[in-house]
């Protein structure tokens, strides 16, 4: 069959179909259904705020502070290990 033939007979079963099944979209009452623009425009109050940034400068930042916390780690490790060699030269 040729594909030109294909094509229109695709075409044509597309066709029938859609007209079959007409797609229902209820009638949306944009009073009742619609979005409420004042609610949205409503801003959110907090009680407290949120989010504020550390200004200390003794203070460590969150990146800081986890590589201070992983070299810490480290440093014990290594202490541990020259304490087991110490033990064992003793």
């Amino acid at each position: 069959m040729p594909d030109a033939m294909k094509e229109d007979i695709r075409k044509e079963k597309s066709n029938q179909f859609f007209l079959d099944n007409v797609p229902y979209f209820p009638a949306v009452d944009k009073e009742a259904d619609a979005i409420n623009h004042a609610y949205l425009a409503s801003s959110v109050r907090l009680t407290e705020e949120v989010n504020q940034d550390i200004l200390d400068p003794t203070q460590y930042s969150i990146q800081q502070a986890k590589l201070r916390t992983e070299e810490d780690h480290r440093m014990k490790l290594a202490e541990e290990k020259k304490q087991g060699v110490r033990g064992r030269i003793n």
